[in-house]
């Protein structure tokens, strides 16, 4: 039931969450010129959650590379813009596809066409995210976070970069 009431906030939250002005000034503040370009081209709820991941992220560390990444972890999404109904379907089909173990379209073996645009835009977005942000001018440490930001820390994190990205992870699950 917790996990329903907090998808239930979750789509709420992508309805109704807005960037305050106070926000937007933190990341401009971070950013530098073309970064925060980009970052204004994110979905009025993304640069919402992109300011908490980065808040919670800034209580654990103040890595400066690891800041940026925060904010800009779901940048790739500017590539192919998804609606609320669309990322709801992402949330569906990923839960699904956990309950049937059967591949990314269960187990009727639906058309890629039908969940495709919303399933490879989450797939995606951190490809595209790192190289959107490495032609603006960022560090290769926030290429390489946002391109791993949703990959599986299978082990310890022994690396610097590792040690950022378990820091991004648990922000970017907890916002």
């Amino acid at each position: 039931m917790s996990g329903l009431i907090y998808r239930g906030r979750q789509f709420w939250q992508a309805l109704t969450a807005r960037p305050t002005k106070q926000g937007m000034e933190e990341a401009r503040q971070v950013l530098p010129g073309p970064l925060f370009a980009l970052f204004t081209r994110l979905q009025p709820s993304e640069k919402a959650h992109a300011i908490h991941v980065f808040r919670l992220v800034k209580e654990a560390s103040t890595d400066h590379e690891l800041l940026v990444a925060a904010l800009l972890h779901d940048i790739g999404k500017i590539v192919q813009p998804l609606e609320v109904w669309e990322r709801v379907l992402i949330v569906l089909a990923r839960n699904f596809q956990k309950l049937t173990r059967t591949g990314p379209y269960g187990k009727r073996k639906m058309k890629p066409s039908t969940w495709a645009r919303a399933l490879i835009v989450a797939e995606k977005h951190p490809i595209w995210g790192a190289q959107l942000v490495r032609k603006a001018g960022a560090s290769q440490t926030v290429v390489r976070l946002i391109r791993r930001h949703q990959d599986r820390l299978v082990y310890e994190p022994e690396t610097r970069e590792d040690r950022l990205l378990k820091i991004l992870q648990a922000a970017d699950n907890i916002s």
